[in-house]
């Protein structure tokens, strides 16, 4: 896979250029779905070890602190008087990007020995006692001696490995990007210009510079969770429909909420726990292993995290 779980793989194996490295990627080119990644201070300082750093830095709006900077402010927000309760400060803060800027200068990195292949969606594969089968929709068929399954929380590498599947959590998410500029001038003063907020459960903070402010808000239906589901994933929503979800809210939220000119919904999903994440041949990384709910803004750290732990130990 081509996200940042996989380009990460790829960059952090920079250094074995006798290892031959294939990159498959089902999209025709390499983008990201998706907006906003919250970057904690142990992710961040492995995309420094990768040499990362320098262009990071670059699309951040005020460059990175390295003291104790405010993470975020949480905020009680479902009622007319809303109210701070806690603020959470860590070292540098949280520094805050669009996905798509990670994801590109990953792929910069990404050492002139990896070849990447574009429209080459994994079908199946098949595992015997020296090699792995790899079997695509385009027809490509290619022989490795290890498979890094990287294909996200619908994983095909995954159906080699006992599991018991993934789930619908009975979570949605409106998702959108609101240009600052804009913002600014209909409400001045707003708390959301400059800092992250996470207010019940609505989370906001800006990327891309502080051009754009990121917006998830989650909506559960308790009842629903481990039920099938008959939708997509992720769908165009209204913003007549977004506010009616969050009606009764402080002001700040309507604002913040009305402002969304393309909303979309995505269901969250979740993956039943594995005993294992590898088998003799295929490993699997980021959401194909342990898919998590967005709540902890862990996710994509924790893939980068995890397989540079997992190569750094291997090579020891």
């Amino acid at each position: 896979g081509g996200g940042i779980g996989g380009l990460t793989c790829a960059v952090a194996l920079k250094d074995c250029p006798n290892i031959e490295i294939n990159l498959y990627e089902q999209a025709h080119q390499i983008t990201e779905i998706g907006a906003g990644i919250t970057v904690w201070p142990r992710t961040w300082e492995i995309l420094q070890s990768l040499g990362l750093e320098e262009e990071l830095v670059a699309t951040l709006q005020d460059g990175f602190r390295k003291d104790q900077s405010l993470g975020f402010e949480f905020r009680i927000s479902d009622r007319k008087d809303g109210f701070t309760f806690h603020k959470l400060f860590t070292k540098g803060g949280s520094p805050c990007f669009h996905r798509q800027e990670i994801q590109n200068t990953l792929l910069k990195h990404v050492p002139e020995f990896c070849h990447i292949h574009l429209s080459h969606r994994l079908i199946r594969c098949e595992e015997s006692e020296d090699s792995v089968k790899l079997y695509f929709k385009n027809g490509a068929e290619k022989t490795v001696d290890v498979l890094i399954a990287a294909d996200g929380i619908k994983s095909v590498g995954r159906e080699s490995i006992p599991n018991d599947g993934i789930f619908y959590t009975g979570t949605d998410a409106f998702r959108g990007l609101i240009p600052k500029e804009t913002f600014a001038q209909l409400y001045p003063g707003h708390r959301t210009l400059e800092d992250p907020i996470i207010v019940s459960h609505i989370v906001v903070y800006p990327i891309s510079r502080g051009r754009f402010i990121n917006v998830v808000a989650f909506f559960t239906s308790l009842e629903n969770e481990g039920k099938p589901l008959d939708r997509p994933e992720i769908r165009e929503a209204t913003k007549e429909e977004v506010l009616k979800e969050f009606s009764g809210w402080e002001d700040e939220v309507i604002q913040l909420l009305s402002s969304i000119e393309k909303p979309t919904c995505w269901a969250i999903r979740d993956q039943y726990s594995m005993k294992t994440y590898v088998s003799r041949r295929i490993a699997l990384l980021g959401d194909a292993a342990h898919a998590m709910r967005p709540h902890l803004g862990a996710g994509a750290g924790q893939v980068v995290y995890s397989k540079l732990n997992d190569i750094y130990t291997d090579d020891q």
